[in-house]
């Protein structure tokens, strides 16, 4: 037992606090705590220099908050543009979007 609360003591995926009270002897059962999965994400996945990083709520909260605002402002963007007005040899609209209205894109201007 005292080599499990050790080897927990020494893992990154609880709060420090945690860990200090299983150094000391309570057990993650005792302390109504375990790995919490939701807060480890891998950086660079399936890259030479993968690892994993756990996050505290806080940064938990901040990554979503900061998606939101990422969406609202992807979104806001997508209403402004539209499509370029170039019809190409095939018959069909460029694809590409234009910020100003009956406007062309770069490749056709």
């Amino acid at each position: 037992m005292k080599g499990n609360n050790i080897q927990n003591a020494a893992d990154d995926s609880y709060y420090n606090w945690q860990r200090v009270l299983m150094g000391s002897g309570w057990s993650s059962w005792g302390l109504g705590v375990g790995k919490d999965e939701e807060r480890t994400i891998v950086v660079n996945k399936g890259k030479e220099n993968e690892y994993t990083k756990y996050l505290t709520k806080e940064q938990l909260r901040r990554g979503e908050v900061e998606g939101e605002v990422k969406e609202k402002k992807k979104e806001e963007k997508k209403k402004t543009q539209q499509r370029c007005t170039k019809i190409k040899s095939d018959g069909t609209r460029c694809k590409l979007m234009v910020v100003k209205p009956k406007t062309r894109c770069h490749y056709h201007d």
